[in-house]
């Protein structure tokens, strides 16, 4: 019985230190998802979309600088979740960076810009928390239906 109090409180103590270390993390994905799409029109074209959604857990300034899928660097746009575009981002926000990948039959690869980290996922987010850079790995990203579009 004396066992089972002390593994029950080590495992309670180590519940709580794992809550209180995600409560410090500055930024946590909510979502990853990604969604082929097919041009509804004829000699249209096809892709594929990306929506990452963003927590922010800090009062900090943060300002999302870059975004790798793989090893590539793509240009991502960052929108929000309210209309008064002058709005500063706070804690409690939500976030999404979303990215639009139209497939060519000859691909360039417009940024070259090298991986700051090595990191095992599917993305990697580049942001500075107060000046200071601040990586976030996207471990994995869902895959939704083929959307038509028109």
């Amino acid at each position: 019985m004396k066992q089972m109090r002390i593994v029950f409180s080590v495992v309670a103590i180590l519940l709580l230190q794992f809550l209180e270390a995600q409560k410090k993390q500055p930024l946590k994905i909510i979502d990853a998802f990604s969604q082929h799409w097919v041009s509804g029109a004829p000699g249209g074209k096809t892709g594929k979309n990306y929506q990452i959604k963003i927590l922010v857990n800090t009062d900090r300034k943060i300002e999302f600088k870059n975004l790798w899928l793989g090893k590539e660097n793509v240009p991502f746009n960052l929108e929000f979740f309210w209309l008064d575009v002058s709005r500063k981002i706070v804690k409690g926000d939500s976030v999404l960076l979303t990215y639009n990948e139209v497939y060519a039959a000859e691909r360039k690869s417009e940024n070259t810009k090298r991986l700051p980290i090595q990191y095992k996922g599917e993305a990697l987010i580049e942001s500075l928390i107060d000046g200071k850079a601040h990586y976030l790995i996207v471990s994995k990203i869902y895959t939704g239906k083929v959307l038509l579009t028109q």
